[in-house]
C-alpha cells in the first residue's frame, strides 16, 4: 500500500497533538478504518490497534439515542458524496458519555481505488453542557415568568422600537400580532390620565440611570380596566450610551382593588368614629331636653300654651333622636337585639309594605328559595335594611321600573365569594336588591355609604339611609357591595353569615303594665350632669330614693356609705375611667342582690352589653322617655 500522506512522520506528529480524534476510513459499503489517532485511548478507552481491528466498534459506541441520526447522515453521505457532519454522543469503554462533533471530507488520495473519508471527532462536551445549562436556565425563567404572570419587553430609545413577548401581549388583552411596534403606540393603550406619569418614569430612568418603574391603567379591547406595573433597567454600551431598556410587566388589578377597599374601609371607620361620638353627645343633650319636657308636661295645671310648646319641643327631639339612631347604626355603636331568624320570613313579612312604598309605577318582584335561610341578626334592624334599599331603588327610578329582591345561599368556595376582596370563605345568606334605575358612576359609588351624602335635591333626603344599611350589615358581621352602571341600574348585595337552625324555644311574654312609681333605692350614675339631674328629679317625684354619682368611683363610695339595700343600679354604659359594666361587676361583688339597668347614647363595646343582657340586666338606648325608664325599673324589680 502506498503512503497515506507525504511526510507522514511530520503530519502524524501534528495530528497527535490535535484535541480530538483524527480518523481515516474507507468510503463505501465496507466501512473499513485505515487510521485513528492515539487520542482514541484517552476518549473512548481503546488503543488505536484495537479500534482498527474491529470496524463495528464505532457504531456500537454511538449513544443508542443518537444512532438513528448518525445512520441517516451516513446514508446522505453515500447518496450525495458530500461531507459528513453530525453532533452526537459516544459512550466510552468505561461508560462515560462524550459529545463529539464529527466533521469529515472526501478525498481520493493517490494509490487508493476508492474515495477516502478524512475526519475529526472534536470533543464538544463542555459546550453541550453549557447549552444544556442555558436551556434549563431559560426554561426555569420561562416557568417563573409564567407562574408569576410576568411579561417581558425591550425598548430601543434611539429608534423607539418596542419588543414584547407573548405573555406581555396577554397582559394587555392582545394577541402577539396586535403588539405595538413603538413606545408611542404603547402609550395609546394607557389611560390618558396616566401617560405623563409613564413618560416621567422613563425620562428619570434614562437621565439618572435608575431603575424604571410605573403603575398605570390600560383598557382591554373588551372594555375592562386593568392596572399594570412595569419595571426595567437601562443598558448602556462602552460609551455610556443607552441602547436598551429591558424589563417586565405584571397585573396589579387585584392588589389595587384590595388597597382601594382598605382605603374606603379606613375612611368609613374614621367617619363612623366621628358619627358615633357626635351621636353619643347629642343623645345626652336630647335626653336632658326630653326629660325636662316630660317633667314640665307632668306638672299639674300646666298652661295650655306652654304644653303646646313643650309638645313641639318633644316632637322635634324625637325627630332628632331618629337621626342620631341612624348615625349610631352607621357607626356600629347601637346595641342590636340579635337572635337567630329566618331571612325568608323577614322579607316576606314586609313584602306588602314594600309594594305600597314603591308605588304603582314600580314592579316589585320577590325571588325566594324553597329551603329556609337562617342568620343571626336584629330582626327590626334587618327590616330597616330591606326598606332602605327598596326606597333607594325607588328614588333611582323617577319614571318607574323594576325592583327585584332575591335571597339565596352561597358557599365559601363559590366564585361569588371569591371575587369579593377580603371576604372570608364561609357560607352566607345573600340578599340582592336590583333596580333598573339611573345607575351611578364610580365617584358616586365610592361615597354612597357616607352619612349625609346624597344625590337628591336639597330637602328630599338626609343621606342616612344607606349609611344605616352599611352600619347594620357591618355590625351583624356581614358584607355589602354595590355594582352599578349609569343608565342600566344598580345591584346591592348583602352577605350575612349563615347559621344553623335554632332549637325550638318557647318565649314567655310578660305584661309590664303602666306602673311607674316605687319606694326602692336607685343608684343613678352618669358623667353628664343634665342626665343625672333629670333622672333624679323624675324618680324622686315618683317615690324612689335616689343616689346620684358622676363616676364609677364616686358611685362605689356612695354605695359603701349607704347602709340599706340598693335595689337598682342605673348606669351609663360608657364613662371616663370606670365604665358601666366594670362598675356593675364591682358593685355586684359586694351587693349581689342589686339589679342593673344600663343606659347609653351608644354602645362602645356591644359584646359587654350583650353579655349583661344575657345575665338579665336591662338596657335603655338614649334618648328615652322617663316613663319608659320607670317601667323598665318596675320590670327589673319584679324579677
Amino acid at each position: 500500500m502506498s503512503t497515506i500522506v507525504p511526510n507522514e512522520a511530520l503530519y502524524r506528529s501534528l495530528i497527535e497533538r490535535v484535541p480530538g480524534i483524527v480518523y481515516i476510513s474507507h468510503f463505501g459499503s465496507d466501512a473499513k478504518w485505515h487510521y485513528v489517532s492515539p487520542q482514541i485511548k484517552e476518549y473512548l478507552g481503546y488503543a488505536a490497534e484495537e479500534w482498527l481491528a474491529d470496524p463495528s466498534l464505532w457504531l456500537q459506541h454511538v449513544h443508542p439515542d443518537d444512532r438513528e441520526l448518525v445512520l441517516a447522515e451516513e446514508q446522505r453521505l453515500h447518496k450525495t458524496g458530500r461531507a459528513f457532519f453530525a453532533e452526537y454522543r459516544m459512550v466510552s469503554k468505561d461508560g462515560r458519555v462524550i459529545w463529539f462533533r464529527d466533521e469529515s471530507m472526501i478525498i481520493r488520495p493517490e494509490g487508493f481505488d476508492v474515495p477516502v473519508l478524512y475526519g475529526i471527532l472534536s470533543d464538544i462536551s463542555e459546550r453541550k453542557a453549557t447549552e444544556v445549562a442555558l436551556r434549563e436556565s431559560e426554561e426555569r425563567l420561562r416557568l417563573a415568568l409564567e407562574a408569576a404572570h410576568l411579561g417581558m419587553w425591550e425598548w430601543d430609545p434611539e429608534t423607539d422600537a418596542l419588543f414584547w413577548d407573548d405573555r406581555h401581549c396577554s397582559l394587555f388583552g392582545l394577541n402577539p400580532k396586535e403588539a405595538p411596534a413603538t413606545a408611542a403606540k404603547f402609550l395609546e393603550l394607557v389611560f390618558p390620565e396616566d401617560r405623563e406619569w409613564v413618560r416621567h418614569a422613563v425620562r428619570e430612568g434614562l437621565r439618572h440611570d435608575e431603575a424604571y418603574g410605573a403603575e398605570y391603567r390600560v383598557r382591554w379591547p373588551d372594555g375592562r380596566e386593568h392596572w399594570l406595573a412595569s419595571a426595567g433597567r437601562v443598558l448602556r454600551n462602552a460609551n455610556s450610551r443607552a441602547y436598551r431598556m429591558r424589563g417586565i410587566t405584571y397585573d396589579v388589578t387585584d392588589r389595587r382593588g384590595l388597597e382601594e377597599h382598605l382605603r374606603r374601609a379606613q375612611k368609613m371607620e374614621a367617619i363612623g368614629q366621628l358619627a358615633g361620638g357626635v351621636a353619643h353627645d347629642f343623645n345626652n343633650l336630647l335626653m336632658v331636653i326630653r326629660g325636662h319636657v316630660e317633667l314640665l308636661l307632668n306638672r299639674p295645671g300646666v298652661d295650655a300654651g306652654v304644653a303646646h310648646n313643650a309638645e313641639a319641643i318633644q316632637k322635634a327631639s324625637d325627630r332628632a333622636a331618629g337621626i342620631t339612631q341612624q348615625l349610631l347604626a352607621f357607626s356600629r355603636k347601637q346595641v342590636l337585639q340579635a337572635r337567630v331568624i329566618e331571612m325568608r320570613t323577614v322579607v316576606k313579612d314586609i313584602a306588602n309594605l314594600l309594594r305600597r312604598l314603591l308605588g304603582p309605577m314600580v314592579d316589585f318582584r320577590l325571588q325566594l328559595p324553597a329551603e329556609p335561610l337562617w342568620v343571626r341578626a336584629d330582626e327590626s334592624q334587618l327590616e330597616q335594611v330591606v326598606l332602605n334599599l327598596a326606597i333607594n331603588a325607588r328614588d333611582a327610578m323617577p319614571n318607574g321600573g323594576t325592583v327585584t329582591a332575591i335571597l339565596d345561599h352561597v358557599t365559601g368556595d363559590s366564585p361569588v365569594v371569591r371575587r369579593r376582596p377580603g371576604m372570608p370563605e364561609a357560607d352566607y345568606i345573600r340578599l340582592r336588591v336590583i333596580d333598573t334605575g339611573t345607575g351611578m358612576d364610580a365617584a358616586t359609588q365610592a361615597r354612597i355609604f357616607e352619612p349625609f351624602f346624597t344625590t337628591k335635591e336639597f330637602g328630599k333626603g338626609t343621606g342616612l339611609g344607606l349609611a344605616t344599611v352599611y352600619g347594620v350589615v357591618k355590625q351583624s358581621d356581614g358584607w355589602i357591595w354595590v355594582d352599578s352602571t349609569v343608565g342600566i341600574g344598580t345591584t346591592f348585595e348583602i352577605f350575612l353569615p349563615a347559621v344553623k337552625e335554632p332549637d325550638p324555644e318557647t318565649s314567655k311574654k310578660t305584661n309590664a303594665g303602666k306602673e311607674t312609681g316605687g319606694s326602692e333605692t336607685i343608684l343613678v350614675v352618669d358623667d353628664e350632669e343634665g342626665v343625672r339631674e333629670v333622672a333624679t328629679q323624675y324618680l324622686s317625684s315618683h317615690g324612689y330614693f335616689v343616689l346620684a354619682a358622676e363616676s364609677g368611683a364616686r358611685a362605689l363610695e356612695l354605695a359603701a356609705a349607704h347602709r340599706g339595700t340598693i335595689h337598682v343600679l342605673v348606669t351609663d354604659a360608657v364613662m371616663p375611667g370606670m365604665n358601666g359594666p366594670a362598675l356593675a361587676k364591682t358593685l355586684l361583688g359586694e351587693r349581689p342582690e342589686t339589679k342593673v339597668l344600663y343606659m347609653s347614647g351608644y354602645a362602645e363595646d356591644t359584646s359587654l352589653l350583650e353579655e349583661a343582657r344575657d345575665r338579665g340586666e336591662g338596657f335603655l338606648q338614649k334618648p328615652f322617655g322617663l316613663d319608659t325608664l320607670a317601667q323598665r325599673l318596675r320590670e327589673l324589680l319584679r324579677k
